[in-house]
């Protein structure tokens, strides 16, 4: 999934492995402070515009300071924890579907990601817990959620996975959000401050890609504006 946003970062100053810490607004300019991968930090300024596309959760902290009504805005969001299994069998799964809804069982969607186009040779699922089941074992070792999952695996498709070349399991902690505002995106023009996100639009993939959309046309119109003027 990475591969989309190399593509189309290409040609930009993007910088990886940098977590920013805070954000403060000065003299109609933003400042931002970085906590890099090798544990230093940095202060950067001189920027125009702020875009927050981060969980909810994350975005309060960040932001009660510089701007309440984001901050306050983000505050009423609650987000389901996810846990997610890449599994990749040594034999192919022998079932007669490549995605499934699940009832009454802790994985609430399973597919063979293998079967999407483009895709190396081999048989590899994705496995996702769901949202009650992700919650109550939210703080175990990703090991043993692969280990449980998988065998809810076997028991749902009525195939035995023994001795999986790989099982790697991931927490999206700030996952789903329950209860989502309900607006394409957030945008100050007067700030030049945006958010975007599934929190603020909807719960689905397409609705995270959407907000982000109208959160940079947004934007862009706003800068457009102001360098005309």
């Amino acid at each position: 999934m990475a591969s989309l946003g190399r593509f189309m970062a290409h040609g930009l100053d993007v910088r990886l492995q940098c977590r920013v810490a805070g954000v403060a607004r000065i003299d109609g300019q933003y400042q931002l402070t970085l906590h890099l991968a090798d544990g230093t930090v940095r202060v950067e300024s001189g920027f125009d515009a702020v875009a927050c596309a981060i969980p909810a959760e994350q975005v309060v902290p960040l932001f009660e300071a510089v701007h309440p009504p984001l901050a306050s805005l983000a505050a009423g969001i609650q987000s389901n924890v996810t846990w997610s299994v890449m599994l990749t069998p040594r034999e192919v799964v022998k079932v007669d579907f490549d995605g499934a809804f699940v009832v009454d069982s802790p994985l609430g969607w399973i597919c063979r990601d293998s079967s999407k186009p483009g895709r190396a040779m081999g048989d590899r699922w994705m496995l996702q817990a769901t949202a009650d089941w992700s919650r109550q074992h939210q703080d175990y070792a990703p090991e043993e959620v692969g280990k449980m999952l998988m065998d809810v695996f076997s028991n749902v498709t009525g195939q035995l996975v023994e001795e999986p070349l790989s099982v790697t399991a991931h927490r999206w902690l700030y996952s789903l959000p329950s209860n989502p505002v309900g607006v394409p995106c957030y945008f100050s023009e007067e700030h030049m401050l945006g958010a975007c996100g599934d929190w603020l639009t909807g719960a689905r993939v397409e609705d995270a890609f959407l907000s982000g959309h109208t959160l940079g046309n947004q934007l862009l119109n706003a800068l457009d504006t102001t360098l005309i003027q």
